[in-house]
């Protein structure tokens, strides 16, 4: 399995491989991680801790990132935001999907548009 460490988890900037003891060699012998990366201690520092507290509050995190998502979304659309789904509860993960009408009408808006809250 191959993941950003900071959009998946809390964690640092980065990337991450994991791999079970069967793929293991598999893996070492495919990768040569001194072309992948270098090591900067400080950031592995930093993974380490950001795993042991997925370990220990993972679930719980990734309930709440959906419930954030979710409020997220549902005020957006009360503002009159055209944030898709709706009738699903708006989003099951920690995308929030808007509809602006296409590339070209996205990205005027992205460019002009801002909101008074």
């Amino acid at each position: 399995m191959f993941g950003s460490t900071h959009k998946s988890f809390f964690g640092p900037q980065g990337g991450i491989i994991l791999a079970d003891e069967e793929h293991d060699e598999v893996m070492k012998e495919k990768i040569y991680l001194r072309f992948e990366d270098n090591a900067h201690w400080n950031r592995i520092a930093a993974l380490t801790l950001a795993l042991a507290e997925m370990k220990e509050f993972g679930r719980e995190y990734a309930e709440q990132v959906i419930c954030n998502a979710t409020a997220l979304a549902k005020n957006l659309h009360s503002y009159g935001f055209p944030v898709k789904c709706p009738h699903l509860g708006f989003t099951k993960s920690h995308q929030v999907v808007l509809d602006f009408g296409g590339y070209e009408r996205d990205k005027e808006i992205a460019e002009n548009f801002s909101v008074q809250i």
